[in-house]
């Protein structure tokens, strides 16, 4: 994708992890390719592409590639972006100042929030589920990439609880983790890659309410 190189998201690399055979994916991956050309040109977008040999996922194979996909971006702050969202109409806008308010050196933020709360930003603390969009500083991402591969310690609860791992290496590196009201984002109803049987929305949507894939 050719971008800019100037505008509110300049400094930003979008990382779009994208599993291309599982259900739904490729509808809601193009979907969200086209909104992200419109709403943030000057992002550069790193899409890390998976094609699985079996779903739910085999987590140990994957891993490896998600943590690539964090490292090395070129950009001061990273926006990992699952391929199953939506972003709010605005979102350009909305995010990029939300990002810019909320993301530095020692914050990071999420877009994606299950709570009605006033609009703005909340402390999330340790309750991080659910990595659908998350802001954060470049060294942040490049340290997450080095609990994600090799894979996160058993504590985690399950061994790919990737946004666990995340929410703790936040207390541990003296992060704040934020959660922006109301989401700009909202998790597609389609069938999890994981093998998880729910699936999370955003009670809060910033954006109208969308149907099934």
């Amino acid at each position: 994708m050719t971008t800019p190189k100037t505008g509110p998201w300049s400094d930003v690399c979008i990382v779009v992890p994208t599993v291309l055979n599982a259900p739904g994916r490729r509808t809601t991956f193009c979907d969200l390719l086209c909104q992200l050309s419109r709403e943030c040109p000057a992002a550069a977008v790193r899409v890390v592409p998976q094609s699985w040999d079996r779903l739910p996922a085999p987590w140990r194979s994957v891993l490896p590639l998600l943590a690539a996909g964090l490292r090395r971006t070129g950009r001061s702050r990273v926006l990992w972006l699952e391929d199953d969202v939506e972003l709010c109409t605005g979102f350009g806008e909305l995010a990029g100042a939300a990002v810019e308010r909320c993301v530095g050196p020692r914050a990071a933020l999420s877009l994606f929030s299950r709570r009605t709360r006033p609009p703005g930003p909340h402390p999330l603390g340790t309750d991080l589920v659910g990595c659908q969009a998350v802001a954060m500083p470049a060294w942040l991402a490049e340290a997450w990439a080095t609990v994600v591969d090799p894979a996160p310690p058993v504590r985690y609860g399950c061994p790919y609880a990737i946004d666990i791992a995340l929410s703790d290496l936040c207390i541990e590196r003296g992060v704040c983790l934020w959660e922006w009201s109301p989401a700009l984002v909202q998790h597609r109803p389609v069938p999890s890659a994981w093998g998880h049987n729910f699936s999370l929305t955003a009670s809060n949507y910033a954006g109208k309410e969308i149907s099934n894939v």
